[in-house]
């Protein structure tokens, strides 16, 4: 999703998730995000997105540094302090997988 507002990065291309409680840990968090993130490096190609967090979210945090996600640092988003973090094209690994997760 392009993010106008965003100011933390240049970058205003973000990626998020919401999965229903009852499947946290299941992996289809990082199972999905990988296959959008294949999407829209190779078919679309962007060249950088970034994603933010509750620091307080740490499934997501999980996610992100599975999919390879380097820190941002903080920021103020819409009124709430996020973790945000990046990951460019050449640092994504196709084939992430949950096993494990």
């Amino acid at each position: 999703m392009r993010e106008p507002d965003w100011e933390a990065t240049a970058c205003k291309d973000e990626i998020g998730w919401a999965i229903d409680p009852r499947r946290w840990g299941e992996g289809i968090a990082t199972e999905a995000a990988a296959a959008a993130l294949g999407d829209v490096f190779e078919r679309a190609g962007l060249e950088h997105v970034v994603s933010f967090a509750s620091p307080a979210n740490a499934g997501s945090l999980r996610v992100m540094a599975k999919l390879g996600f380097a820190s941002g640092g903080t920021a103020e988003w819409k009124g709430v302090q996020v973790e945000w973090r990046s990951l460019p094209a050449d640092r994504f690994v196709r084939g992430v997988s949950a096993q494990g997760a």
